[in-house]
């Protein structure tokens, strides 16, 4: 009988092979001190995963409450400021095993009415030795967030402690302690698929692992993607034409998406886009010998553009290398197809 596939990821139950146990202790410590974090990295390398296997650690201490928030769905919502206090409020109440909290969502209140029962909650919590902390997903960290006040408004009147995750950040945006997160490394994850594959009696050629990770970077989510793919398949020997095959299929099946990402950009921001795609990781991006390249006018105008691709979290920044975060996207940019 064959084994379920170990490449499938859940949210909810991680299920990672690597625990990531110097990061995981990195948080924790400064948890422990009161300091907050922020976790920043490329998407689809890890940070959620990362922020739940820190929280399955400290929910194993009754000492803890955790509350986990996508900060894209609070953003998109009709009043963000109050959608913001409302889930953390009902967060600490269905959390509750004594009930500190009221049942009431104030609904109807105040936005002031909101923070003083939200702060006035969490204080409970803490007089019974419970530290309240919450990580905010996909936050932008922009010196222009109006919720960089909010937060910081709750922070200063409680003990909580939050962890941000975000890929873009901008000096002096907010305090907290800084974990630049890496990729796996590939001598490490290669040795982790096979092993997965040789637990079922299956095989994966060296030539297939090769494309994967020129593919993929060894970037967390893509290749678990490709590889839960793989995995599906009925073949006992995974070989080149398996794994092209698969990663052609992703491709097309992203290509609508990806047609409707291009729409949403300039045709400046487009160009360069393709420029960035090209190179796999750009760097002076503003010298006459890459603008001559790509044919991409005046160094402002790249920078401008630039700006406008990082605020939209399309491409990440590093060490001043850019790139296209994710990589599917990028491979379709750099297609000759395309």
């Amino acid at each position: 009988m064959r084994k379920s596939n170990p490449f499938k990821v859940s949210l909810d139950k991680p299920n990672v092979f690597i625990k990531r146990k110097k990061e995981i202790t990195f948080i924790t410590d400064n948890i422990s001190n009161n300091k907050d974090v922020i976790i920043v990295s490329k998407n689809g390398i890890g940070k959620t995963t990362l922020i739940k296997l820190v929280f399955e650690k400290l929910e194993s201490d009754k000492s803890y409450l955790t509350i986990f928030l996508d900060f894209k769905e609070i953003v998109n919502s009709t009043d963000p400021p109050k959608a913001l206090y409302n889930y953390i409020f009902q967060n600490l109440y269905v959390k509750s095993e004594k009930h500190y909290t009221s049942k009431d969502i104030y609904e109807n209140a105040s936005l002031d009415e909101i923070k003083t029962k939200l702060t006035n909650s969490i204080n409970q919590y803490s007089s019974k030795g419970i530290k309240v902390i919450i990580a905010f997903d996909n936050f932008k960290l922009d010196q222009k967030n109006e919720f960089i006040h909010y937060v910081n408004e709750i922070r200063s009147k409680t003990n909580l402690v939050y962890i941000f995750s975000t890929s873009f950040i901008k000096d002096n945006s907010i305090e907290g302690e800084v974990l630049s997160l890496g990729a796996i490394s590939r001598k490490v994850y290669e040795k982790h698929i096979v092993k997965q594959f040789l637990k079922n009696k299956r095989s994966i050629s060296k030539k297939s692992l090769d494309m994967l990770f020129n593919v993929c970077k060894g970037e967390t989510l893509a290749t678990q993607f490709i590889c839960s793919r793989v995995w599906d398949c009925n073949s006992k020997k995974i070989k080149f034409d398996i794994m092209k095959a698969n990663i052609n299929n992703v491709l097309s099946d992203l290509e609508y998406s990806f047609a409707i990402a291009e729409n949403l950009l300039s045709s400046y921001q487009l160009k360069l886009l393709k420029a960035i795609a090209n190179e796999g990781k750009a760097s002076k991006i503003t010298s006459r010998e890459f603008i001559d390249k790509y044919n991409l006018n005046a160094p402002s105008s790249v920078k401008t553009a630039i700006n406008s691709l990082l605020e939209k979290e399309i491409i990440y920044r590093s060490k001043n290398l850019y790139e296209v975060q994710n990589k599917f996207f990028e491979l379709y940019l750099s297609s000759n197809k395309h």
